[in-house]
């Protein structure tokens, strides 16, 4: 289910198979752990960041003590615990577990290898959130040309960190950099993906953000129609459809179309109280009442 993007029905089969590994062998086992950390991931996605964070730290745990201190596994751990962190808004403590991870496996796995780009891209985009722009962005383009290399253009990977790019540059306001690599993430993932997959809607979504920001509101409203059509069976993130809300309700006010701008900001609050949680989400929650209250 997760690698068809179904979160729902893999956070369900996760919890499943969780509860079947601790009454098999206890809670501190090593499969208990990588149960766990499945379910962690799946958490992230879906935007339940305080479990996902709660959870890692778990793992982390369950490893040290079961496989000792140095073990390899650890540094899979720290790199997930990272992306938490960082969506929390711990900079510092994304980039501290991101640089731990990627330091041991370069040590174990080798410079190249795609699990140590895989940290040097989380500890980039962490320097980046620090105001470190050169050595991050540095480092992002050892990450993508590495992995350009050994994988090809057209892998899944390959998309991933082109779209965290993205994503950063448009944070950055370098908008023309962030939408050009934003669309070429976009098409890989069209061409390698299922049609309905949740990365898909993810890149419409940033993608038709930057579009937004940049004054582009033909293509961003295409976009963000696509979104749309495609939310029920590609199951993006709480965040992901509130965000989608907002952006469209600032299409619609700019056309003067007040009403629907203001009906689309009351959806965009009522689904980040469903669940969404981190300060994005807090950031996100006053922008859509500010809508609402009538201040934009």
């Amino acid at each position: 289910y997760y690698a068809l993007g179904k979160l729902e029905l893999a956070e369900q089969e996760f919890l499943r198979t969780l509860g079947i590994y601790e009454l098999s062998y206890g809670d501190e086992h090593p499969s208990v752990a990588n149960s766990l950390n499945n379910l962690a991931v799946v958490y992230t996605k879906r935007g339940k960041l305080e479990q996902a964070r709660d959870t890692h730290l778990r793992v982390i745990a369950i490893h040290k003590k079961s496989l000792g201190p140095d073990h390899p596994e650890l540094a899979n751990s720290w790199s997930n615990l990272g992306r938490v962190l960082r969506r929390l808004h711990d900079f510092e403590g994304a980039a501290d577990y991101y640089k731990r991870a990627y330091e041991r496996r370069r040590e174990a796995l080798g410079p190249e290898h795609s699990d140590t780009m895989t940290s040097l891209g989380g500890l980039a985009l962490s320097q980046i959130d620090l105001g470190q722009r050169e050595e991050g962005l540095a480092n992002f383009e050892v990450v993508l040309s590495t992995q350009r290399r050994a994988l090809g253009d057209d892998h899944p990977v390959v998309a991933e960190v082109e779209h965290d790019l993205g994503v950063a540059l448009t944070k950055l306001g370098e908008l023309d950099q962030a939408q050009a690599i934003l669309r070429k993430s976009l098409a890989t993932r069209e061409r390698v993906l299922s049609p309905d997959h949740g990365d898909i809607a993810t890149s419409l979504a940033d993608l038709a953000h930057a579009l937004v920001e940049d004054g582009e509101r033909r293509e961003a409203r295409q976009l963000l129609d696509r979104f749309r059509a495609m939310e029920e069976a590609a199951e993006p993130s709480a965040l992901e459809r509130a965000q989608v809300r907002l952006d469209l309700a600032k299409l619609l006010a700019a056309e003067g179309d007040k009403r629907e701008a203001l009906e689309l900001a009351r959806a965009g609050v009522e689904i980040l109280a469903k669940g969404a949680e981190g300060p994005n989400a807090r950031k996100l929650r006053r922008e859509l009442s500010r809508w609402i209250e009538g201040d934009i």
